[in-house]
């Protein structure tokens, strides 16, 4: 069975653009229509003018996917950056709403006196046409007031979002973090290596081992041989399987070439193991599934896919 080939599921932004653009297509035909049955354009006119606007929509459509995802990216770290962000466009678009609003008159009888969205039949004899002077003049007096208030508020929505957040595991000492772990686990410090273990529930085990080397070799052929011999004898050890017959495939995680093998052990039990070299360091992360005999084949390789996908290196 070979692993992924990347850990990343999802859909790359080029697609995103690919049908964005595709799009165009169908604005820039109802332009055509358009114009052709106006009387002031024609249907060349009117293509173009449909294809202005669908490129306009799709550009700020595809700003706001790469924003929205940057702000999802730093909130599931923690940070308050997009909380922040998110306070100021609010700030932005409620002051914008002061001015835009400016002069209107009070409505003084509506269809629904709930208060609900209606029309209203009456307004009061205060309102007036407001200038862009002073629409500007609105919104600048309001945007201070706005900022403090929101800014406020995602401080504090951030912090309640901390507390309640669950912390996942960081080794500094080793520098990767796992988010399948949490905040603590088993870990054994040693001179021979450090190991770090978390077993959820009895049917399984999750299991990273940590091995510093010294005198590691810069050229890349050397450290994979290195890593290759690790590998063998690590799931050699574990498996009782034959150094030379020990099967492996190949991938790269965070542009670090790893080894992977994944090998039954007895009725109901399996072992997955995959290894890779960072920071003159071998990594290898482990995996024991228990009592899972029943269990599809495919389902038990998700659970250590999404136990790698987890893995991270924290070193800057």
């Amino acid at each position: 069975m070979k692993p992924k080939k990347q850990f990343d599921n999802s859909m790359s932004k080029s697609a995103y653009v690919f049908i964005a653009l595709f799009a165009t297509m169908p604005m820039g035909l109802l332009g055509a229509f358009l114009g052709y049955m106006g009387e002031t354009s024609n249907a060349i006119t009117g293509f173009l003018w449909g294809v202005g606007i669908a490129v306009v929509l799709c550009v700020v459509m595809l700003i706001g996917y790469i924003v929205w995802d940057w702000i999802k990216q730093e909130a599931s770290k923690g940070r308050m950056r997009p909380y922040m962000l998110c306070g100021f466009l609010v700030a932005i678009a409620i002051s914008g709403w002061f001015a835009w609003g400016l002069g209107d008159s009070t409505c003084i009888e509506s269809t629904d006196p709930d208060g609900r969205p209606t029309t209203c039949l009456e307004y009061a004899d205060d309102g007036f046409e407001a200038t862009t002077e002073q629409r500007w003049s609105e919104f600048w007096s309001k945007l201070p007031a706005t900022l403090i208030i929101f800014l406020l508020i995602a401080y504090i929505a951030h912090g309640q979002t901390e507390k309640s957040r669950r912390k996942h595991f960081k080794s500094k000492i080793d520098d990767f973090a796992v988010s399948t772990f949490p905040e603590t686990i088993s870990v054994n410090l040693d001179e021979d290596g450090n190991s770090y273990k978390y077993q959820p529930y009895d049917d399984i085990q999750y299991g990273i081992d940590v091995i510093a080397l010294e005198d590691f070799p810069s050229d890349l052929n050397k450290k994979l041989e290195i890593v290759e011999s690790w590998h063998r004898n690590i799931v050699s050890a574990a498996t009782k399987v034959k150094v030379d017959d020990i099967k492996f495939s190949k991938g790269t995680k965070e542009h670090t070439p790893y080894l992977y093998s994944s090998y039954p052990l007895k009725k109901g039990l399996m072992y997955y193991q995959l290894t890779l070299s960072k920071y003159n360091r071998i990594y290898y992360l482990k995996m024991y599934l228990h009592g899972l005999e029943h269990s599809d084949k495919s389902d038990l390789n998700k659970i250590f896919f999404e136990f790698v996908d987890s893995f991270k290196f924290t070193k800057k």
